[in-house]
């Protein structure tokens, strides 16, 4: 990362290297204000001062340090993927004889150009692009006050616009009223109002156009002032976009609140918006997403077209902004992550928690109950974010799709799991499309990296998933630069006639006993007919578009639906695995009178495995075994893998001399052992079979039965990997009992 001359050793101990310069430039003349020193030993380690906070500048170090490495991470990633040299990736020196070097991403921190903002400048190859993270001030705090009526008056919480007027040196009061555009949605605000807002407080929703877009629109009809209801669950935001001409001051609340407020609009509601103080501020170098989004511009840039023609991506219906979201994901995905779970962009920067709803119009996901977009929303979204966010979506499916045939990798660089072979698809995608693509281009362009690395063998699992989300066989795009000119359809080439389109989702796959699933068809086109079958359920079937249904015998079910729509009759199946609450035998061994030696052994049966345990007295011990304990009682509880539990207490008892060998099923000598050990039994008792047993309990051997006159049967054990386990004894009166022994 550090090396400019192709040659091995560091040529810079800054955040100066072959891929990235990082550094910060508060003063906005592109130029550094300085860059990070790491030493001859290259040890960036600085501090950070968690956000948010209102002095970010205390964290500068640790700032530049992250943008450095998260670039350089990509970087390296991607080059795997085919964004190399030769097409026209960044790098100061080119360790090959491909494409133009001398053009190191200009990674500017703390850029004072703008706020809440990034952005991502590509020239051709050669010369260097330019990467400018901002500072984001999430401004939420109380700045709306409700009048009247009294049944909702108080203040309410509330986040500032990046554009308008950031604080008011006056306070602004008003009549809240709904604008009409005339539109479909008329209270979005997308078109110019229809009335007269001259001294009034508009409130707007969120969605479909740009906030700058809504309140300039309200201004022009004179309104003093805008709220934003939020349409989604969750706090409300800052919202982004640049209007110089905006001059009145802009609120967004959440959607609670607003359907609160809106629900006495009948009774003239009075309000008043005073921004008085400075809320909270996120730095953009902390948001891995952010820095990676960005950097996907400059992937897709250079890869569509070629690195030397970098203008290809201009036109209405170029998608961007959905590869650059992709590159987010894909950077941030674990083996922990799942396909139907919601995944937004920008949660750091807007204050969020991980699972909060980002700035996209919907989180990503493949369970379109949560993300329900299709092609004929580019038409309603907009334009370049919200009609990105529809081709991540489908490229989200499609990353999701593969590892449900090929699994998952967690190695970016060197697997080969069903998500590398996706990235490779979308890369490759790029690379082949036309210059100025729509959504059919980049489409066929991914079916046509298929057959390059693949021989066509996803083909019609790629057509399933476009078509899934309306870009089908029958689809038609018109053309590239006009985005509401496209024809939506969801059927596959008659190659692929065994298309499935019938689906639903499902709460869960795994449950216990005794619990419900909640089922919903999301069948596009909507079904005509819907019929439900669920064995082993109640109901065991149904005609309705969502069903609850109570499992109460363990199991495992198929749960299918036959749906019939304009494309014909299909069905749908999902297998649901039914656990119950689990039997255990619990082996407990006696405590010496001189050490803390005794134990407990769980065996279960029954429930799903693996099991897990939460031991009272051992916070974080998730072993069926325990060993060295003294004496007295002891709680856990036990769960299996669909979620049943049982609570139980154990005693260990403390044996006192002779006593223990009457308390004892067994005695096992010496112990530790080297190499034989002895089994002494009392006269009444005849052992018929003896195995070892690991700590998980896994049978290691099958002891072969020499029993002596003694009561006594001896074993070598000079084969046993030195450690921990149990002699598990089963009598012939079918009682079992169980030893810890230690092989030294």
């Amino acid at each position: 990362w550090h090396d400019l001359d192709g040659i091995d050793g560091a040529d810079d101990t800054r955040s100066v290297g072959n891929n990235v310069n990082a550094y910060d430039d508060q003063n906005d003349d592109n130029l550094p204000d300085g860059y990070v020193e790491g030493g001859t030993s290259l040890n960036f380690d600085f501090p950070f001062s968690p956000t948010p906070n209102s002095t970010p500048l205390n964290s500068r170090e640790a700032a530049i340090t992250q943008l450095f490495y998260a670039n350089n991470r990509i970087h390296d990633v991607l080059w795997h993927y085919g964004f190399d040299e030769e097409s026209g990736n960044f790098q100061f020196f080119n360790y090959s004889t491909n494409g133009v070097g001398n053009d190191a991403v200009n990674a500017e921190a703390f850029d004072g150009s703008g706020t809440n903002n990034a952005n991502f400048a590509t020239p051709p190859d050669g010369e260097s692009p330019r990467m400018q993270m901002y500072l984001w001030a999430n401004n939420e705090g109380v700045f709306l006050t409700v009048n009247s009526p009294s049944a909702i008056a108080g203040d309410y919480v509330s986040a500032v616009s990046a554009f308008g007027p950031q604080s008011t040196p006056s306070p602004v009061t008003g009549q809240l009223v709904e604008s009409n555009d005339g539109t479909v949605n008329p209270n979005l605000g997308c078109d110019p109002s229809l009335d007269d807002l001259t001294g009034k407080i508009a409130i707007l929703d969120r969605g479909t156009c740009p906030f700058v877009d809504k309140v300039y629109n309200a201004q022009l009809a004179g309104a003093i002032g805008v709220i934003i209801v939020n349409n989604q669950a969750g706090l409300p935001f800052s919202m982004g976009g640049v209007n110089q001409d905006i001059t009145i001051p802009a609120i967004m609340i959440s959607q609670a609140d607003g359907n609160l407020i809106r629900a006495q609009l009948s009774q003239n509601v009075n309000v008043t918006i005073n921004i008085n103080s400075i809320g909270s501020t996120y730095d953009a170098c902390f948001d891995n997403g952010v820095v990676a989004h960005e950097y996907g511009h400059g992937i897709s840039n250079r890869l569509t077209g070629g690195p030397l023609n970098v203008d290809c991506l201009t036109n209405e219906e170029q998608m961007g902004e959905g590869w650059s979201d992709f590159i987010t994901l894909i950077m941030s995905t674990t083996i922990a992550n799942s396909a139907n779970e919601a995944r937004a962009i920008g949660n750091y920067v807007q204050g969020f928690t991980i699972n909060g709803g980002g700035i996209r119009p919907f989180p990503y996901s493949r369970d379109m109950s949560i993300n329900p977009v299709t092609y004929s929303d580019i038409q309603q979204l907009s334009i370049p974010h919200g009609l990105g966010s529809v081709w991540c979506s489908m490229l989200w499916d499609l990353y999701w799709d593969m590892v449900d045939v090929y699994g998952f990798d967690a190695d970016l660089i060197n697997g080969n799991g069903g998500n590398n072979m996706a990235i490779q698809l979308v890369m490759d995608g790029m690379r082949l499309q036309v210059c100025s693509p729509g959504f059919i281009d980049g489409r066929d362009a991914i079916l046509q990296a298929d057959e390059l690395n693949f021989a066509g063998a996803n083909r019609c699992l790629i057509w399933k998933t476009f078509a899934r989300r309306g870009l089908g066989f029958s689809s038609d795009q018109g053309s590239s630069e006009d985005a509401f000119d496209g024809t939506t359809s969801y059927d596959t080439p008659p190659s692929c006639s065994d298309t499935d389109f019938a689906y639903f989702t499902s709460s869960s796959q795994t449950i216990c006993a005794g619990s419900s699933i909640s089922f919903n068809d999301l069948t596009i086109p909507a079904a005509s007919s819907i019929s439900w079958s669920f064995e082993g359920g109640s109901p065991a079937s149904s005609n309705a578009s969502s069903v609850e249904v109570v499992y109460n015998s363990a199991g495992t079910y198929p749960a299918i639906l036959t749906i019939t729509n304009s494309l014909g009759t299909d069905t749908y199946e999902q297998t649901i695995t039914v656990g119950q609450v689990a039997t255990l035998t619990a082996n407990i061994g006696i405590a010496s009178a001189t050490a803390d030696n005794g134990f407990i052994f769980i065996t279960m049966s029954g429930g799903l495995p693996p099991y897990t345990t939460s031991w009272v007295d051992f916070p974080g011990l998730n072993d069926l075994t325990v060993n060295f304990l003294a004496s007295g009682t002891y709680e856990v509880t036990i769960t299996d893998a669909a979620g049943c539990s049982i609570d139980t207490v154990f005693t260990v008892q403390r044996a006192v001399g002779i006593e223990e060998f009457s308390l004892s099923t067994f005695q096992a000598f010496p112990n530790p052992i080297k190499d034989n050990i002895t089994l002494r039994f009392n006269s009444n008792q005849k052992p018929e079979n003896i195995v070892l047993l690991d700590l998980s309990g896994r049978k290691i051997l099958q002891f072969q039965m020499e029993q002596t006159s003694k009561n006594e049967v001896v074993f070598s054990c000079e084969d046993l990997a030195t450690g921990t386990y149990i002699i598990q004894v089963q009598f012939e009166n079918s009682s079992i009992a169980y030893k810890r022994i230690v092989k030294q």
